[in-house]
Order: structure tokens, then sequence, then C-alpha cells
């Protein structure tokens, strides 16, 4: 008969207590306030610290105002802080309370001082509830200690920027349906001069090069075709076939008639014609006419956008001889001779090289870059309709920068039944600088509704011109900073980032309800206490789930505690937070109601057979119950510890990855494994750049299997932490001896009990 054993009493309990240390308490206050930048050596805090000052804020007294610089980076060592945000009505909303050992700062404003472009407190000012000791440190100081270790400083960006892709593109896009609200769609930039359409002199005929024109030049009209132009083309067209006694084809009829006035027309022009000129763009004015157009249409969905309108339509004469047109809308529709690559010097001529040439300069002149001889960049032409970086695929990032003609940025909608349009890239615009600096998959889709003309840079290039120059990484930061609406910046003072280890608890049952969390690594477990006094495991959390959303907008106290599997990182959004963000999109109304009405239906099935239907697989707060979710409650990390020098678990590693891979998607990663794919020294060296390699592995599988060294290494310490689950693997033939590592854990057991 089987005995079914209950996990042993550490499983369910949260550890208590904090680690004493013998620094000072404002050092100590400082090094947990500044963990927010990842690992910070010794000699890079020592640094810091000389350029921290303490100062006293009294209760009501400003600790900023509106109007000063923000420059400054604040740590609150007693007391507390209330940060508000000044409203266009001229009401003050409070976003947050700052409590002892938390961090009053907006990592945007970090990354614009490190860019020396810092900005001024514009709606967002702070005052003390209470008298309060606030360690103050000028940002201009970690600029300075972390130029000595480019390393850090380069891993400092990073972090910020995987960050903002985890908490505002992933998980409030997610969760609370946010997406154009996120980006600044009027930014505005000089146009490239690079590249300028054939038709307006001086630039670049960037139609396809003669070995694949047979006999004609295709010239693009880029306009909002209207029903007259239509009826006039179509007019041509027969008068055309009529006075050749050609036979015209029904295909090109039937694409005529049926082609939509807001659409892009391809039209082929004998090459004798030289005397026609029909214009790409009437002018640089329309350029920017059409980008206010552009700004009024963010946020719709990618279907009910017109293509761009400018303030004339070319005219056509009327003895236009029309002997193709064709949409040019699906990005399955273009060959890859459409697809030209225009770097290719035996298919273009020596003029149009030297323009290339100044594309390329112009490019690594936005990146700073004055050598780029070893580079592969490339200029290319896009066909309209060619998707060139599509969303959640990693393979495709890429360093963009427009020189002709404009990129549709794109993202699917959080229920994924259509795309909703962010913003429009032309020339002059780089993007595409997030996925490159987090590494990981692209969150936006790029594409050329409209033919377009770009430079790019592969992802390995970029990580070369990244590790050289320090420069590069700010460049491409600051790319991605400027496209941040003001919104961001107002969340991100309101944000506070928590790091616990395992063990360690977020919250604890009948706690107050004024916060919600969102996990950006790691993997956290609720666990519920009864009145017996027996604990009971109710729901696992992961990467991007939102913890706690239902108690803290019904106003409840806790019912669970929630605390850490593994070492986890977790953002903390504030009740304040979220009422700012009700008042100024009502769409989040809307979306919490639909939240709360799927947990109304998760409780009613909570004791039915579960069916494919009961619940939405992303619902914020039930999302790894063991009711409704079987992957969610299984385990996503698995580290193998054999336990002896003897056991080949390395072999039993690789089966079992075998086995796994037949049911879910599964990884499996051994020391040697992980050296040569990010680098030899990157365990013992760069945590960072493990760390981040690590959880993109998780991303990519539903499981990864952690093989452990035979000693305790250094890499079985990294596996341990990540694990979900240890796996202890012994030979069944032979007497159990005890390794190293199985006395290591046993200590562990022994001082956790």
């Amino acid at each position: 008969m089987l005995n079914i054993q209950e996990p042993p009493m550490e499983y369910l309990h949260e550890e208590f207590g904090a680690v004493r240390s013998r620094m000072p308490q404002d050092a100590l206050c400082l090094l947990r306030g500044i963990r927010i930048f990842g690992n910070i050596d010794a000699p890079i805090f020592s640094k810091i610290f000389k350029h921290t000052t303490a100062i006293n804020v009294s209760a009501g007294d400003y600790l900023f105002k509106i109007g000063e610089l923000d420059e400054n980076f604040f740590i609150v060592q007693s007391g507390a802080v209330n940060i508000f945000l000044a409203t266009s009505t001229g009401a003050n909303l409070s976003l947050r309370v700052v409590e002892p050992g938390d961090s009053v700062t907006s990592l945007l404003s970090f990354l614009e001082v490190l860019t020396d472009e810092p900005k001024e407190y514009k709606t967002i000012f702070a005052k003390a509830t209470r008298d309060s000791v606030i360690l103050k440190v000028p940002m201009k100081a970690f600029q300075e200690a972390f130029k000595e270790y480019p390393d850090v400083y380069k891993s400092a960006i990073q972090i910020i920027m995987t960050r903002i892709q985890r908490v505002f593109f992933i998980a409030l896009h997610q969760h609370l349906a946010l997406s154009s609200e996120l980006v600044n769609t009027s930014n505005r930039k000089k146009v490239s001069t690079v590249f300028r359409p054939a038709g307006l002199g001086g630039g670049l005929d960037i139609s396809p090069p003669p070995k694949h024109r047979s006999g004609f030049s295709n010239i693009f009209i880029d306009d909002n075709v209207k029903e007259s132009y239509r009826k006039t083309i179509e007019n041509d067209f027969y008068k055309y076939m009529s006075s050749t006694g050609k036979r015209h084809s029904t295909i090109y009829e039937r694409e005529i008639k049926d082609y939509p006035s807001e659409e892009v027309l391809r039209v082929t022009l004998p090459e004798s014609n030289d005397d026609l000129s029909v214009p790409l763009v009437e002018s640089h004015h329309n350029l920017d006419t059409q980008y206010t157009h552009e700004d009024g249409l963010a946020g719709l969905p990618l279907e009910e956008l017109p293509l761009s309108s400018t303030e004339s339509v070319p005219s056509v004469k009327s003895n236009l001889s029309l002997l193709h047109a064709r949409t040019a809308r699906s990005d399955t529709d273009h060959s890859d001779e459409e697809r030209k690559s225009l770097t290719d010097p035996v298919l273009i001529s020596e003029r149009d090289q030297e323009q290339i040439r100044s594309a390329k300069a112009e490019f690594m002149q936005e990146l700073g870059v004055q050598d780029y001889a070893g580079l592969n960049i490339q200029v290319e032409h896009i066909p309209g309709g060619t998707c060139i970086v599509r969303e959640e695929n990693v393979d495709d990032n890429k360093l963009m920068y427009v020189v002709a003609g404009s990129l549709f940025v794109t993202q699917k909608s959080s229920d994924g039944s259509n795309d909703v349009h962010l913003f429009t890239a032309f020339p002059g615009d780089m993007i595409g600088g997030l996925a490159i600096l987090t590494g990981e998959a692209s969150v936006f889709t790029i594409q050329s509704r409209l033919p377009a003309t770009i430079a790019w840079l592969p992802q390995e290039d970029c990580l070369t011109l990244i590790d050289s120059d320090m420069n590069v990484t700010l460049k491409i930061a600051h790319s991605v900073l400027k496209r941040m609406s003001p919104f961001v910046r107002q969340f991100d003072f309101a944000l506070d980032w928590v790091f616990l280890e395992g063990g360690q608890a977020v919250y604890r049952q009948y706690d107050r309800s004024d916060s919600t969390y969102i996990v950006l690594t790691g993997r956290l477990r609720s666990v519920k206490t009864l009145e017996s006094g027996k604990r009971k495991e109710e729901a696992e959390y992961s990467k991007g789930d939102l913890v706690g959303l239902i108690e803290m907008v019904t106003s409840t106290s806790r019912n669970t505690t929630v605390m850490a599997v593994r070492d986890s990182e977790l953002a903390k959004l504030p009740e304040g937070l979220f009422n700012a963000m009700k008042l100024r999109f009502p769409s989040v109304v809307s979306r919490l109601m639909y939240i709360l009405g799927c947990r109304v239906l998760e409780e009613q099935n909570m004791h039915q057979k579960p069916s494919a239907g009961n619940i939405p697989n992303f619902i914020c707060d039930s999302p790894k119950t063991f009711h409704f979710s079987p992957h969610a409650s299984s385990i996503s990390t698995l580290a193998i510890v054999p336990i002896n020098t003897s056991v080949p678990h390395e072999s039993f590693s690789y089966e079992l990855g075998h086995s796994l891979n037949v049911i879910v998607p599964t990884t499996v990663l051994t020391s040697a494994c992980v050296e040569k794919l990010v680098g030899k020294d990157v365990i013992t060296s760069n945590a960072y750049k493990l760390t981040n390699f690590l959880a993109q592995q998780e991303d990519r599988f539903k499981i990864c299997v952690y093989v452990c060294d035979m000693d305790f290494s250094p890499w079985t310490q990294q596996c341990l932490r990540q694990a979900d689950c240890i796996l202890i693997v012994g030979r069944g033939t032979s007497e159990p001896t005890v390794g190293q590592v199985i006395v290591w854990l046993g200590d562990c057991i022994l001082y956790c009990g």
C-alpha cells in the first residue's frame, strides 16, 4: 500500500530574522540600496561611499521639488518619505511611501546622467512624512567609479534595460494591457540626408539594381493613393494596352480593380521615359506631416491604420505606361532577389557605393564609433510589407538605422488577437537596441509597410562593439530611453526592487495588502496556515507573474505567506501607483475587473474537473495553482547532485533530458557546456553574464537540468541556488558513501532546521 509522505516542515516555512553584519549602519544601508545595479564589488563600493552624505529632512519638508535637477540617488536610512505625482488638474497623488532601507530614484534618470543629459523633475516631488535621515549619493559618483571597471559599468546598464523590458513591456503589457501608453510617439529626429529619394535629386536610387530590372526601373509611390488616382492608373493601363495592341493579362486587370485605395503601388516604368519624374516624397516637410499623422494613430490595431499620407499626392502623367501593379503587404510575397543587399559592389554603381559608405558612416556616427572597418554593416533595401524582426524571436535581433522610408514597430495585444502600433521609425532613427542590450527575445515586431532602406548590424557585431567601447552601450541605451513615455518615468519613481534569498518571505499571512509584486527572476511559493496550525501549499509563481494583486485591489489582508523558493528578484508596485494608473488609463480598471471576474470563476471551479476553457492561461493572480495549471505546478529547474564521485551523473542527466524532451522542451547544462557557450571564466568572474544566460535558457525551455560538478565548485553552488528541486543520484548496486556536496547539503538542512 502506497504511503503518502508529507513534505518536510522546512519546505513550507519561511526564514525569520536578518543576517547580522559588522558594517556601519549607513554603509550597510547604502550596500542594500545599490543592489539594483547588480553585484557591486568592494573597490567600487568604497569609491561610491566616499561621495555619500547623510542629510536630515524634517517632517513635511521637501526632499526634492519640481524644477530641481534629477541627479541624485537617495536611500532612506530612518524615517519615511512620500513620493507624489503632480497631475495636470492640480491634484497631488501619493505614489509610494519609502520606508527605511528603500531607495528613491529612477533608473531612467540614472541612465540620463550616465549619458550626460540629466533632466529636471517635471511632475514628481518628495516630502518626508516624519523626521528622516537620508543618504544622498550623486549619480556622477557611480559614473566615476564605473569608469575603472567597464564590465561592471556595462552590466549595470544591461540590468537596467532588462528590468525595463520585463516590467514594462512584458508584465504590464501582459497583465494590464498597456502597450502604446508606454512609448513616446512624438519623438522627432533630423531626417537622414545620406539617402534622399531619387526624385529629389542627389540621393541614392533605392530601386532594385540593374541586374534584376529586366529592362525597367521601379519607382515606389509611398502616398495614400486615393480612389481617383486608382481610376487614373486603371485608365492609363487600358490606354497603353490598346495603343500597343497587346493583350492585357486578366491577373493585372484583377489586381488593379481589387486594389484598395490605401495601399502601396509598385509602378514599373520603361527606362527610356527619362522625362517622367515621380518623386518618392514631396519634401522633408511632408515627412514631418507624416510623423504627426502617425502620432495620432498610435495604439490602434495595425490593420486599422491607413498608410502614411502627405500634403500632396504626386501627379501621374496621362501618358504613364503602367506595366505592372501589385500589392506589397505580405512578407511572404518577396523573394530573396527582391530584398536586396546594397552592399554588393557588383550590383551597384560607383556613385551609389559612395552613398552607401556615407550611410554606414552616419550609422556609426550615431553610435559614436570611429573605426568600423571590421564590422559587418549591411545596407539593405526592404520591400514594403517585409517583416524584419518578429516578436518573441531571439534569432532576429539586430541594431537598425533607418536610412530611407519608415519602419512600423508593433506589439501583440495582451490577448494576442491583433497587433498594436506603437510608433513609426523614420530616417535618422535607430531601433532594436532593447533586445541587443538585454540579449532576450524581441518584445516588438518591426516591419516595413512601405519600401525602406536600412543599415543594420548583427547582434554578434553589436556585442563586440559593446565589449570594446563603453560609450556604445550608452548610445544604444539612450536610443531606447528617448522612446519611453512620461508615464514610464513617473512609474519608475514609484517602483521598488526587492531581492530575496531562498526561504525569505515576501509577505506573511494577515499582513496589510498595500502592494503587488512582479517576479523578475526566481520562483515563489504561496503557503496558507490553517486554523489547526498545519501549513498547506497553495500556489507557485515564476518569472513574469503578478503576486498579491487581488488582495491589494480588494483591500483585504494577505491570506497566504509568500516566500522565495530560490534566489529571486521582484519589482514592487505600490497601491498608490495603481490608483494613478486607474485615473490616467481607464482601460486598466476594465482589466482589473476582468481579472477579478476570472478569480471568482476560479473559486467556483476549484473543486470541479479542470478544462481548457475554464480560465485563460495569462490571468495574473491565479498563475501556478495546482488545480488548473499542471505545467506551472511542476518544477522548471532541476539540479542533479551525485551522492559520490563514482556515480556517472552526467550520463544520467543526459538520458533524463532526452526523456523529458519528449514531453516538454528541455535543456541539459554542465559547467563545460556553459563555459563553451558563454565564456571560459564566466562562472567565476561574471555573475551577471552567467545569471542572464541561465535566465534566457529558462525562458526558452520548459525545464532546465543543471548538472553539478563532483565537488563543491562555484558552478555547483550556482546550480543549487538556481534549482527548484534537487535530485540526488546514487548507484543502486553499491553501498552508498557520502560525497563532499552531500555533506554540505546536510549541513545546510541542519542549519535551516
